[in-house]
């Protein structure tokens, strides 16, 4: 009897897995993830382009658990994701591996500075297009990092209800593509969550409308001073980490992002610093989502970042 049971239960799971891959969905690790803080880096540049898996294999073993890979632009694939494209099935695939072992996820990045896509594109359709490219390439998921918001949180001649519902439609459609297990983040500039800066919660009413999002990776560089733990984690004009949670997303998900280096963006604060930070949030506010970069240059810099951060 006992026998019969266990072989029921394997051609169970069996068939499980089998309908999850035709599904076009990807089995989870056996390891829960991200098992701590996010430390999440963006790759857009420094890359062996005759052997990208290489260089993706390097950045994971500096200690991070999540590689974004930057950009897909406008439908198409860019920079270190177009080297991402022009690799091999088997290479992806294996380096999608090596990923896992280590307990970390590779995803691509929508959007950008240079990305503008709200006149050309519906955002289901470019959610659809940046989750189509994500499955075809073995991908673990995506990310939005949707810029160029105007006043009011408006874009692309859309009103502020509009945009809003723009942003939740990209979402909700890549996670309709790409399954209950893909990662799906956004990398939102922290003025879009400010009802004094003139976009008026914008970023959080867009969540309301796709709160599976996993993580927010917000920026806190480009747009003004935010390099104290007074301003990103308490009062920002409604962009501190408190008070956006207070709007309705969960502390757990709000990632502080962060240049790696100097000239990597403005309002750069040490990594020695962003480590005192980042432990005051955890005593005080049971913080511990985790830290985002930007971006990627070699093995020595980056690993020495994240591990002056959580070391």
């Amino acid at each position: 009897m006992a026998r019969l049971f266990a072989l029921a239960l394997a051609v169970f799971l069996c068939v499980q897995i089998a309908v999850g891959n035709l599904n076009g969905t990807r089995p989870t690790a056996p390891d829960a993830w991200p098992n701590g803080p996010l430390k999440a880096l963006y790759i857009d540049d420094n890359i062996n382009w005759n052997n990208p898996g290489s260089t993706f294999q390097s950045l994971i073993s500096c200690g991070y658990n999540l590689v974004i890979i930057a950009f897909f632009v406008s439908g198409k694939a860019e920079d270190v994701a177009q080297a991402w494209g022009s690799m091999s099935s088997a290479d992806q695939q294996n380096t999608i591996n090596f990923a896992h072992d280590k307990n970390a996820r590779i995803t691509v990045s929508a959007g950008g500075a240079d990305d503008n896509p709200y006149k050309q594109f519906s955002g289901a359709a470019y959610g659809k297009a940046v989750a189509d490219w994500a499955q075809k390439t073995k991908l673990d998921g995506v990310d939005f990092d949707l810029e160029n918001f105007g006043g009011g949180f408006t874009a692309g001649g859309m009103n502020t209800a509009n945009t809003i519902k723009w942003v939740a439609d990209a979402t909700n459609t890549a996670r309709s593509i790409l399954g209950a297990n893909a990662i799906i983040t956004h990398a939102p500039q922290f003025p879009y969550f400010g009802y004094n800066q003139g976009f008026g919660n914008g970023y959080g009413l867009a969540y309301a409308q796709a709160p599976s999002i996993d993580f927010l990776l917000i920026q806190y560089y480009n747009n003004g001073k935010s390099d104290t733990y007074q301003e990103i984690f308490v009062s920002l004009n409604g962009g501190s980490i408190s008070e956006i949670a207070k709007s309705g997303i969960p502390l757990e998900k709000l990632v502080v992002g962060k240049p790696v280096l100097q000239n990597d963006g403005n309002d750069w604060i040490s990594a020695s610093a962003f480590h005192s930070i980042v432990e005051q949030a955890s005593t005080n506010l049971k913080w511990n989502a985790g830290v985002m970069g930007w971006e990627w240059h070699d093995a020595n810099t980056n690993s020495e970042w994240i591990k002056t951060i959580y070391p």
